[in-house]
């Protein structure tokens, strides 16, 4: 990994004392959103080195989305040079169609089991935790 950290990925300088800051791996158990306007750098000062230092790790799960760039070429593009083809799923949503969840359509289960799983979906799509909620 770049600067030899074993503690997290940098993410910026701390202004008081000029010394790197890192986000912890451990901080990455879930998922980490970078936000900002277009054209500031976040993809190539920030996204990609990250890919790049996660990648090496072995059993590390990386994914990355980005809706619209270079990021996930760049991304593909690096794995497959560094001989990570084994571990790489390239899913393009203009290759590949959509894949979509109709919780309505018929299927074998009992109609009361379809039924709780449909009102299930329909509540959890718009964040409730009951149907009080509504």
């Amino acid at each position: 990994m770049s600067n030899n950290s074993k503690r997290g990925l940098p993410i910026g300088v701390n202004v008081e004392s000029n010394k790197p800051v890192e986000l912890g791996f451990e901080r990455l158990t879930e998922h980490v959103d970078i936000v900002g306007p277009t054209g500031c750098g976040k993809t190539r000062s920030t996204i990609y080195p990250w890919f790049t230092q996660l990648a090496r790790v072995p059993d590390a799960t990386v994914i990355v989305m980005s809706p619209k760039g270079d990021l996930c070429p760049m991304a593909r593009d690096w794995a497959i040079a560094h001989g990570l083809t084994s571990r790489l799923t390239v899913f393009d949503p203009q290759e590949t169609p959509l894949v979509g969840f109709n919780p309505l359509q018929r299927n074998a289960w009992p109609a009361s089991r379809h039924a709780k799983v449909a009102r299930s979906a329909v509540r959890a799509s718009s964040g409730q935790r009951s149907f009080d909620e509504t």
